[in-house]
């Protein structure tokens, strides 16, 4: 999606509050997908002051949004890295690498 945005438009999207938008708005077509062949993911980003309007398809999905979820993965690992998290709780810790992992597998990403 930050690709295709890229190439559109040529504005780079890099805020944190704008990826976390267009993330929910990946979510939100992941759910419609599961159900219908289509949908529109249609947004305004405020970091960038840029309208996005996007039809796709289920197979255009995992390459639209693979690199958003791509995205926020890593900013929580440099977050994580960052903070020097030594003393986490297992449970919470593993509890978001399933779903973190879960979104890799649905994404088809080779990240590790």
């Amino acid at each position: 999606m930050l690709q295709r945005i890229f190439t559109k438009t040529g504005v780079l999207v890099t805020d944190t509050r704008d990826t976390t938008i267009l993330r929910r708005c990946c979510e939100e077509a992941k759910s419609k997908l599961s159900r219908i062949p289509r949908t529109t993911i249609q947004t305004f980003l405020p970091g960038v002051h840029l309208e996005i309007e996007e039809d796709i398809s289920r197979p255009d999905f995992e390459v639209l949004c693979g690199d958003l979820f791509r995205s926020i993965a890593d900013e929580v690992f440099i977050t994580m890295l960052n903070a020097n998290v030594r003393n986490v709780s297992i449970l919470l810790l593993l509890s978001q690498l399933i779903y973190f992992f879960k979104l890799i597998k649905f994404s088809n990403l080779k990240y590790f």
